[in-house]
C-alpha cells in the first residue's frame, strides 16, 4: 500500500449531523488562483477555490490533520500562506503578516505535531503551533538552506529537498543538519516535491530542471527508477493514486499525468479545466473516512441512525461498536452520540 507524504492526512473534512456524505475518492488539484477537484478518471468536479478569489499563485497544500483546513503556500505573488475551509473552500485568513517567511512553498508537519513551513525565497524552514499558530522560530539548522521546499518527516529525522542547493538534505530530529542525502551525482536536477512509500523504503523526487522523477532506495540510496523523460514539464507535486500509480501535477503543460510506478510507462494525462500555463503545481488525493454514525449506511447522517444503533446494538453487530473498542457495549451509545453531534469524516 502507498500513502501520501508522512505526517498529512488525505481524508475528507468532517461534515454537520444531516449533511449528504462523499464516498469516493479524488485529487485536489492547484491550479495557479484555483483549487479543483477531479475524479480519478480526470473528470471535473468543479472547484473548491474558484479563480479569482482569494488566492493567488498556489504553490504546495496540505491538509491539517483533521482534514478541516486547507493550507496553501502562495510563495511566488502572494508571500503567504493562504487557510481555507477544506469543506467549501471559504477564505479563512493568513498564516502571517509581515512574518519572517518571505516565499512560503510547503506546509508539513513534525514529529511533535507542530506545523512547518519552508520559505523558498528567505531559505529556511519555520515552526508553528498548530492550534494557535503562534510562530515558534527556525526548525532547522539553515547554513545549508537556499531555496528549501518539501519536508518528509522521517523515523530518525528529516528529509528537505533544496532547489537552490540541488540537493536532498538529512536533519536530525532536533533540526541539526547530518549529511547530503541526494545530489545532483544520483540524478537530481533541481528538486522540489518528495514522496515516500507507506514501507518507507522508496523515495520519489519530482525533478524541475530535468523534467522527470526519480525513485530512491531509502537504504542505500541507489537510483531505482526514471520516469518521465521526455513527457514531463517542470514537473512538481506527486501523488499516488488508490492503484500504485503516481500521479505527477505537470506544471509546464498545466496538466496532470499518471505513470506506473514499475515499468514508468504513461497510463494517463488530465487536462486540467480551464487550461492554465505554469498552474499544475500540485495534487492531493482525498478518500473519504469511514462514517461511524451513518449506522444504516445511507450515506446521510440524520436521527434514523438512532433506530439503526438500537438495532444494531440488539443484534452485536459491528455497527454497534461506535467507540472502537472491539466490543458492543451500553457505552456505545454515550459515542455514536458524539460522533453523530461531530459528524462525520
Amino acid at each position: 500500500m502507498l500513502t501520501r507524504r508522512i505526517g498529512i492526512m488525505t481524508a475528507l473534512a468532517c461534515l454537520p449531523a444531516g449533511a449528504a456524505l462523499s464516498d469516493e475518492p479524488f485529487y485536489l488539484v492547484a491550479a495557479s488562483d484555483s483549487i479543483q477537484r477531479y475524479d480519478l478518471d480526470g473528470n471535473y468536479l468543479g472547484d473548491l477555490i474558484p479563480s479569482g478569489s482569494d488566492l493567488t499563485s498556489a504553490s504546495q497544500m496540505a491538509l491539517s490533520p483533521d482534514g478541516s483546513t486547507l493550507y496553501i503556500g502562495t510563495f511566488q505573488a502572494a508571500s503567504n500562506v493562504s487557510i481555507f475551509d477544506a469543506n467549501d473552500g471559504t477564505y479563512l485568513g493568513n498564516l502571517h503578516d509581515g512574518g519572517p517567511i518571505a516565499g512560503p512553498s510547503v506546509i508539513a508537519y513534525s514529529h511533535a505535531g507542530t506545523m512547518l513551513v519552508s520559505d523558498f525565497v528567505g531559505g529556511n524552514v519555520y515552526e508553528y503551533d498548530l492550534d494557535t499558530l503562534a510562530p515558534l522560530g527556525a526548525f532547522f539548522d539553515s547554513a545549508n538552506l537556499i531555496n528549501p521546499h518539501e519536508i518528509i518527516a522521517i523515523d530518525d529525522g528529516y528529509l528537505v529537498s533544496d532547489y537552490g542547493a540541488n540537493r536532498v538534505f538529512k536533519f536530525n530530529l532536533d533540526g541539526t543538519f547530518d549529511s547530503n542525502f541526494l545530489t545532483n551525482r544520483d540524478g537530481i536536477s533541481r528538486p522540489l516535491d518528495m514522496l515516500l512509500t507507506e514501507d518507507k523504503q522508496t523515495l520519489y523526487v519530482s525533478n524541475n530542471a530535468s523534467g522527470r522523477v526519480t525513485a530512491y532506495d531509502m537504504q542505500t540510496r541507489a537510483l531505482l527508477n526514471t520516469i518521465g523523460t521526455g513527457q514531463l514539464t517542470f514537473p512538481e507535486g506527486l501523488e499516488f493514486a488508490p492503484d500504485g500509480s503516481l500521479v505527477v501535477a505537470n506544471a509546464g503543460q498545466g496538466n496532470l499525468k499518471r505513470f506506473d510506478i514499475n515499468t514508468g510507462a504513461l497510463l494517463d494525462t488530465f487536462e486540467l479545466i480551464p487550461s492554465v500555463t505554469q498552474g499544475s503545481t500540485d495534487v492531493h488525493l482525498v478518500t473519504p473516512a469511514d462514517c461511524l454514525a451513518d449506522v444504516n449506511g445511507d450515506g446521510m447522517v440524520t436521527p434514523t441512525d438512532f433506530t439503526a444503533w438500537i438495532a444494531a446494538f440488539n443484534a452485536s453487530a459491528p455497527e454497534c461498536d461506535q467507540n472502537s473498542d472491539g466490543a458492543c457495549t451500553p457505552t456505545d451509545f454515550t459515542a455514536w452520540i458524539a460522533n453523530f453531534n461531530a459528524g462525520c469524516a
